[in-house]
């Protein structure tokens, strides 16, 4: 998809907000703009409604929404800001909590139509406002002068807050948390002071790094990959972990642990080649100035955040990290069981060193197979946005975006992979676009995860592709490859399965295959259909 464009529905003044080129509705209007990707819903309760007519302030703008919902296209993207109950007008009664009870309704409402509607995102902008002071987010005089209910100082910070945000969206994070140990992790240094010398747990600053890896762990929980980098004695680490009774953290939740005397640049080296995983996945977390220095100076591409002073900043910190490099909008079953997936990618590599022959391996693993067709939108989106080795053309779509092509009577298949070891989840996507006038389809993207690697997978998928195209009449496919910093290991991807080169640049070719027949799929595959 080309470089969104954004229309903004609003009843304030708010271009300072957003980037150049965004288009607004005049006030209160709302006009249907049907080519623009991106529905931004900004509407406030602006100072001067009457108290007593706020409820049915609230309820128009509901009437509003519902009807621009309803016009526009079904497969654009729509983000709905809420209303904030962090400005709430001259209240004259105390027990009076009627705005209170309305704006949490209107909100509620919100949340209703996103898990309605897949093309319908939720942005609280209470989240924005909670680190202002409540008497600093209007600038009376450019209210009243310019109708701009926030202060203008705020549009550079409210512009960074809703593109992070829009990264959620469109599943823009890091992939892997690594950790150094001393005074970061717990206080002290385990070498020196024993287990039984740290802080961890207990009264302050104990308790501060306890919660600090409480919220490591639900990053976990949510998708976050972690390793240790630390300089420390790994018999050492390992018992610390076992045994301190008050460690949230235990040894399975971290995927690697390199806690020796190696430079830690070279360690995170290792990690990352061990992890197929590119560098800049990253981010660096140390106490120690000297270390993260030494990490940003050798490897730039990974984030290395400044580490807080003080123990008791270190909630606020972690909140920070994964507000900046983690947060995600929608959790798939994928990012729940990333850890495990990596687990078992390294039981798969033991296997393959006892064994002579890749035809061995894969019969050995017992692979099975299930491809879906239009099904599964909101992983294939996560894929096109993280998804850059083993990725023909790197485009980048949403989930509206997937359900335009939907529309459009184009294909998206998907595959989900398992075997002995464990189940991948959905690994390998493929998006197509058919001319049926012309009985001509043109592979637009195709990729998989890097995790699927070295069993064949990629070639059975797009064998299996083909073939669907096949049977639907369609004989002639076009396709291309468009090389990027990352994709080199695909260049020759698809001559290798049979497709002419009709045309080559030097960052480019395009290619075509003419389909004659089904084409047999290795019986060590099991193949599920669905």
């Amino acid at each position: 998809m080309s470089k969104d464009h954004f229309y903004v529905y609003r009843n304030t003044t708010v271009e300072g907000m957003f980037r150049p080129g965004t288009l607004f509705s005049g006030y209160d209007e709302f006009n249907i703009v049907p080519d623009t990707n991106i529905i931004i819903w900004f509407y406030v309760i602006t100072p001067n409604t009457e108290h007593e007519l706020i409820e049915d302030v609230i309820r128009d703008y509901q009437q509003r929404l519902s009807f621009v919902i309803s016009k526009t296209d079904s497969s654009q993207t729509k983000i709905l800001l809420t209303l904030s109950k962090r400005i709430v007008h001259n209240n004259f009664v105390d027990s009076d909590q009627t705005i209170i009870y309305s704006i949490e309704d209107y909100n509620k409402s919100l949340m209703s139509l996103s898990n309605a509607h897949p093309n319908i995102y939720v942005f609280n902008i209470d989240e924005f406002l909670t680190d202002l002071s409540l008497y600093d987010i209007i600038d009376w005089k450019f209210y009243y002068m310019a109708k701009m209910y926030f202060a203008p100082k705020h549009n550079i910070s409210f512009r960074k807050w809703f593109d992070g945000k829009m990264n959620t969206i469109n599943y823009v994070r890091k992939k892997c948390l690594v950790l150094d140990l001393d005074n970061t992790l717990w206080g002290g240094v385990l070498g020196e002071e024993g287990i039984g010398g740290v802080k961890l747990g207990g009264d302050y600053p104990g308790n501060a790094f306890k919660d600090f890896q409480q919220n490591i762990k639900e990053s976990i929980n949510k998708g976050v990959i972690v390793a240790i980098c630390s300089k420390n004695n790994e018999n050492d680490v390992k018992e610390m972990i076992s045994r301190h009774p008050e460690m949230v953290l235990n040894e399975k939740d971290f995927l690697l642990i390199k806690s020796n005397w190696t430079d830690k640049a070279q360690n995170i080296v290792d990690i990352a080649n061990e992890l197929n995983i590119g560098l800049d996945s990253f981010v660096f977390i140390d106490d120690n100035p000297r270390e993260r220095e030494r990490v940003k100076s050798e490897l730039p591409m990974i984030e290395v955040p400044e580490f807080p002073s003080e123990p008791y900043m270190l909630y606020d910190f972690f909140k920070m990290v994964y507000s900046q490099y983690f947060q995600i909008y929608k959790l798939t079953t994928e990012d729940k069981r990333k850890k495990d997936q990596y687990f078992e990618n390294f039981k798969r590599e033991k296997l393959k060193v006892t064994l002579s022959s890749m035809d061995d391996y894969i019969s050995a693993l017992d692979i099975e197979l299930s491809f879906f067709k239009n099904m599964n939108l909101s992983r294939v989106s996560q894929m096109t946005q993280k998804t850059n080795q083993f990725n023909l053309t790197t485009r980048r779509y949403t989930e509206s975006d997937l359900n335009r092509f939907v529309e459009q009577s184009d294909e998206v298949y998907s595959i989900g992979v398992k075997d002995k070891f464990g189940d991948s989840g959905i690994t390998g996507a493929a998006i197509i676009t058919i001319d049926k006038a012309n009985q001509v389809a043109t592979i637009d993207s195709f990729l998989v995860s890097c995790r699927i690697l070295g069993r064949g997978i990629e070639n059975v998928f797009l064998n299996l592709v083909l073939n669907s195209l096949y049977m639907q009449g369609l004989r002639n496919i076009n396709a291309c490859y468009l090389k990027t910093k990352k994709n080199e290991q695909t260049v020759n991807f698809y001559e290798n399965n049979g497709f002419t080169i009709e045309e080559k640049t030097e960052n480019s070719k395009s290619y075509k295959l003419t389909v004659n027949g089904v084409i047999e799929i290795n019986k060590s595959y099991r193949i599920i259909k669905i």
